[in-house]
């Protein structure tokens, strides 16, 4: 008479691994929407910096903005970590990492779309989602902070994704890390990144009016809400990413007037992460 209830003893521990092991899941996955949708890969660059971006540059080498400008990127050299208890205005890149174990204070916006940021992010950008909708346009948030492992799984998913296309490993993970943060060097740890579109467009789709129509309101006002976008058109060879108008940083208004009247948007070579730690060194 035993073996029977052995039997659904053992149908009852493997129910309850496989409970476990879809929660474990649902905790880790990225919280990126659509992560089986590539953003539009745009072709790499095949000489160092365009020249309409020198150009760009040039014509600020000469002013006293100078300091603020990225050198050319690269992904060779040792990274730094951070040492800062508070880290919302840490400079992250490839080079520049957060602890593991970083987790910033946060909470969970009502807004459209949801996820958990940093509370003075959550005011700010309901704000800037206010704006946007008395225009007519209506975001919705697609991801906002990612924990280290949570930045991990969604790297290696773009990067499974990548390889869907029978490129080879290091092929993929080069085409994803120009979109996708390692762990450690995402935005979203801070708790002060997201990326938005519009409701009810495709997450990264580039090619839907409504979501340029709301990027651009971004390109052109975020800044008086605290927000600028991290990763501006033109200048993937100074940051290592390309162009993302769908991912905004939150600075605060003030630092993120002073980058926007600066004309960082227009790709003049001022990139985020150098002004960032000018900024902190004065």
């Amino acid at each position: 008479m035993e073996k029977p209830w052995k039997a659904l003893e053992l149908l009852i521990s493997t129910i309850i691994v496989l409970i476990l092991l879809t929660i474990a899941y649902l905790v880790i996955r990225p919280t990126t929407q659509n992560v089986s949708v590539l953003p539009t890969i745009e072709p790499l660059p095949t000489f160092g910096i365009p020249p309409e971006v020198r150009a760009r540059i040039d014509t600020v080498a000469d002013t006293s903005n100078a300091r603020y400008l990225c050198p050319e990127f690269t992904d060779v050299g040792p990274i730094q970590l951070a040492t800062c208890v508070d880290c919302i205005y840490y400079a992250v890149d490839k080079l520049h990492a957060l602890s593991p174990t970083y987790v910033p204070p946060l909470v969970t916006t009502k807004l459209p779309g949801g996820g958990r940021m940093r509370p003075e992010v959550d005011v700010a950008l309901t704000a800037l989602f206010a704006a946007a909708q008395r225009q007519g346009l209506y975001p919705t948030v697609t991801s906002a902070y990612r924990s280290f492992s949570e930045q991990s799984f969604t790297f290696q998913a773009w990067v499974a994704t990548e390889k869907r296309n029978q490129i080879t490993e290091a092929q993929a993970i080069a085409r994803a890390a120009r979109y996708s943060a390692r762990a450690g060097h995402s935005e979203h740890q801070l708790g002060t990144a997201v990326d938005i579109n519009c409701s009810g467009c495709v997450a990264f789709d580039t090619n839907d009016p409504r979501n340029i129509a709301l990027w651009a309101f971004f390109e052109k006002n975020a800044q008086d809400y605290g927000f600028v976008v991290s990763y501006p058109r033109g200048i993937e060879a100074l940051t290592g990413y390309q162009y993302e108008p769908w991912h905004l940083r939150y600075i605060g208004a003030d630092m993120a007037k002073q980058l926007y009247n600066m004309g960082y948007i227009t790709g003049n070579g001022i990139c985020l992460a150098n002004f960032l730690r000018v900024e902190q060194q004065q």
